[in-house]
């Protein structure tokens, strides 16, 4: 596999797209300060490949960076591939496999899942992870790596680099079409010793044969005697149908006749009945005849009553108009009134509820100035985080200068403790052995005291990456409690102020309109002070039906009277 091109975006270190072309060189040397990115080159090309790294997940992603991304274009065995793997933070992995064509196209490789497009690389490149940071790429501090394995697990890699697993494929499918063979071989065996176990009793088979054909003959005739025995019987079944169902039929005629017979019988009695019913009545001639005239006095009697009646129906049908109109005035002002106190409990609840509304909303202005007295800390993270990044930056600069130095003084001290006779080897002055003694000492005391600073900005570098990683925690939860929990408790505030003003606005309008005509609405209906035109018309009816004397119960005894002698007609 041979490098061309590697792109990395968001990935360990490099905040910012950065892209290396490996096209112009065939040897490279990469070197650098601790914590520049030379390993995360390597890490870049791991995970491109294999998914793999010294981070998983969202640690590869850089902390200023919402996502990782990372496009790796190799040459293998003549063909140019390239892998695309991306992690957004909190979100899945996604990775996209293509090759080129001969018109320079990428042409996608990619199978339907992660999974499968991992194993689709791994077999083009014949390798997986392990294998590969055994042979082609030393992981830092595992140069040994190969040598530290198990045997079984040297073979299996170095099997795995040499190519040596299509022999073992080979060998599968060998054994397979092997096995198939004999499975074949078997069958046939057993086809053939069944039909030599078959050759082997044809005698007796013919002999069982010409047997059944005799016993088939004789059953033949004996079914063509046991057809003719049963068309004679079905013949026999047809004629006592038809017999069965003239017998049926007549049947019906006698249920028939005897139907009829019950009948007349029934009539000729009720005749007999009627004869005597008419034979008493004329016996009963004379009470008949005064029934008679007692129900033409009673007509009489009651056309009179029917006059007088219609008349009372016609100022009764005056009065419905006035009594319609004092019902309709009635339901109007008990409608408006049944409104007005569903209204006036609306407000009783509105005003149970504006204290409490008052409350909530006096609560949530608690929360916001709460929120706001927390994000008054934002401006000091800040501050402590760019103080913070200010010194780790002098911190890593001042110790490159203090080794430089320490290492200066170190050799300083060296070469006087080494030198002989008394010219000083530094500056070539006149230097006795008490001088060197004290040179000696006063640059062992610079190089302690650079120790000292060296070892404490060691000590600030080691601690500043959790400093900086708490601040900016406590600083995304303060943000996060910015965007989300004040602006909710802002708009919760709104809504509770929107609320409490429409509430008081609409107490104020019942107690100015509503509550004063509920009231009057009370007072009209107690003292039944409506519709004064129709009462008038009321009371006007009323008179002229007192006149009348129409009295309801003597008209009724009177029409009960006629309708009981309309018999004697």
């Amino acid at each position: 596999m041979i490098p061309l091109r590697l792109r990395l975006t968001g990935f360990l270190s490099y905040q910012e797209t950065t892209e290396l072309d490996f096209s112009g060189f065939d040897l490279a040397c990469i070197s650098g300060a601790n914590g520049a990115g030379k390993s995360t080159l390597l890490d870049a090309i791991t995970w491109a490949l294999f998914g793999q790294a010294r981070r998983r997940d969202d640690t590869l992603i850089n902390s200023h960076a919402g996502a990782a991304e990372v496009v790796f274009d190799f040459q293998y065995e003549g063909d140019v591939y390239r892998i695309q793997r991306s992690k957004p933070r909190d979100k899945s992995t996604v990775l996209e496999f293509y090759i080129q064509d001969d018109q320079e196209r990428w042409r996608p490789l990619s199978e339907r899942v992660l999974r499968e497009t991992e194993q689709r690389i791994q077999q083009t490149l014949h390798m997986d992870y392990e294998t590969f940071t055994n042979a082609s790429f030393f992981l830092q501090g595992r140069a040994d790596q190969f040598a530290q394995q198990r045997p079984g697990d040297r073979k299996r890699i170095l099997s795995s680099i040499l190519g040596l697993e299509i022999w073992e494929q080979y060998r599968e499918r060998a054994a397979a079409r092997r096995k198939l063979n004999e499975t074949e071989v078997a069958s046939i065996n057993g086809q053939l010793a069944e039909i030599n176990s078959e050759l082997i009793q044809e005698d007796e088979r013919r002999t069982r044969l010409k047997q059944l054909e005799e016993s088939l003959a004789q059953l033949a005739e004996l079914r063509k005697a046991k057809e003719t025995a049963l068309e004679n019987v079905r013949r026999l079944a047809t004629s006592l149908a038809e017999q069965k169902r003239l017998v049926d039929l007549m049947a019906a005629q006698l249920k028939g006749a005897q139907g009829r017979l019950g009948a007349s019988q029934a009539e000729r009695t009720a005749r007999r009945a009627e004869q005597e019913r008419l034979q008493s009545q004329v016996a009963d001639a004379e009470k008949v005849e005064s029934a008679y005239q007692a129900w033409q006095a009673a007509r009489v009697e009651l056309e009179r009553w029917e006059a007088v009646a219609a008349n009372f129906r016609h100022h009764s049908e005056r009065r419905a108009g006035p009594l319609v109109e004092i019902e309709k005035a009635r339901s109007t002002l008990e409608q408006e009134l049944r409104a007005l106190q569903a209204q006036q409990e609306q407000a009783d609840g509105l005003s149970q509820q504006a204290p409490i509304l008052q409350g909530d909303l006096q609560a949530a202005q608690e929360v916001i100035d709460g929120i706001q007295a927390r994000l008054e800390r934002l401006p000091q993270l800040q501050q402590d985080l760019e103080n913070w990044q200010d010194q780790r930056g002098q911190a890593r600069a001042e110790n490159e200068r203090l080794r430089l130095e320490m290492n200066e003084l170190k050799e300083r001290i060296e070469r006087l403790k080494v030198a002989g006779g008394a010219v000083c080897p530094l500056c070539g002055q006149p230097l006795s052995p008490e001088d060197r003694t004290r040179l000696i000492a006063e640059l062992e005391g610079q190089g302690r005291e650079r120790g000292d600073r060296f070892r404490a900005n060691q000590a600030l570098l080691a601690n500043s990456e959790q400093k900086r990683a708490e601040v900016e925690a406590e600083t995304a939860n303060l943000r996060n409690l910015e965007q989300n929990e004040l602006r909710y408790q802002e708009r919760k505030t709104a809504g509770l102020e929107e609320r409490l003003g429409q509430m008081q606005a609409a107490l104020e309008a019942w107690q100015t309109g509503g509550a004063q005509r509920l009231a009057e609405v009370g007072q009209v209906l107690e003292a039944e002070n409506f519709a004064p035109e129709a009462r008038a018309d009321l009371a006007e009816v009323d008179a002229a039906l007192k006149e009348l004397g129409y009295d309801a119960s003597t008209h009724d005894d009177v029409r009960r009277a006629e309708q009981d002698g309309r018999a004697s007609e």
